[in-house]
């Protein structure tokens, strides 16, 4: 015979004893220690956002769970942890944070925690999702010149989905023309920059964003 028990506290030791009765007599008392049970385990960790994002890598975090010893960190490809980052299932971190290395740029990530103890571990956590860093276009020479404008043209960066374009008068980019800085042109590989001024030195570069 079994009676589940519900509502109880993460971390927390229990006992509990049991007495038959026939419903006007009651029988002796057994008692049971519950050793390395579910609720012996540690409560479920809440993962956060990811930090120390690169082109290849990002910083997994999550918050801190009182009676843990250790935690277990996923990396995933995708939503159903099918498919993990390799290193990235079931690795032990002693800390609330994480390096994940090794990573695609442009690319979409997940990740979920758990808290570990000696009772064993805990839940997932909620998932995480974080994109890293697309990497840099590469400008192309401008077309289209006349003697107000042109066309500058840059090649596709994996993941991007928008483009960020500057215009200056010098390579160091400290006189921007108007308008021209950080400007987001939208997902498109070609932008025509109009009202300039004749026979002046135009240099540009695009980013994604």
């Amino acid at each position: 015979m079994t009676a589940a028990v519900n509502g109880l506290s993460p971390s927390t030791q229990y006992f509990y004893r049991i007495r038959g009765t026939n419903g006007t007599l009651t029988g002796g008392q057994l008692e049971r220690h519950l050793a390395h049970d579910a609720a012996d385990r540690p409560g479920t960790p809440t993962a956060t956002a990811a930090t120390l994002i690169t082109t290849t890598s990002f910083t997994a975090n999550w918050t801190a769970v009182g009676g843990s010893t250790g935690y277990q960190l996923d990396v995933a490809n995708d939503v159903a942890f099918s498919s993990f980052v390799t290193g990235f299932n079931n690795l032990a971190v002693a800390g609330t944070s994480q390096s994940v290395t090794g990573l695609i740029s442009g690319s979409t990530y997940y990740f979920r925690v758990r808290a570990v103890n000696a009772g064993g571990p805990s839940g997932n956590s909620n998932v995480i999702t974080t994109s890293t860093i697309p990497p840099a276009p590469t400008a192309a020479a401008a077309t289209n010149l006349s003697t107000t404008g042109f066309s500058a043209n840059w090649s596709g960066a994996a993941g991007a989905t928008s483009y960020a374009l500057d215009v200056a008068t010098d390579n160091l980019f400290t006189a921007f023309v108007p308008a021209y800085n950080n400007f987001n042109v939208g997902n498109v590989l070609t932008w025509a920059v109009t009202g300039l001024s004749p026979n002046t030195p135009i240099i540009t570069v695009s980013a994604p964003s």
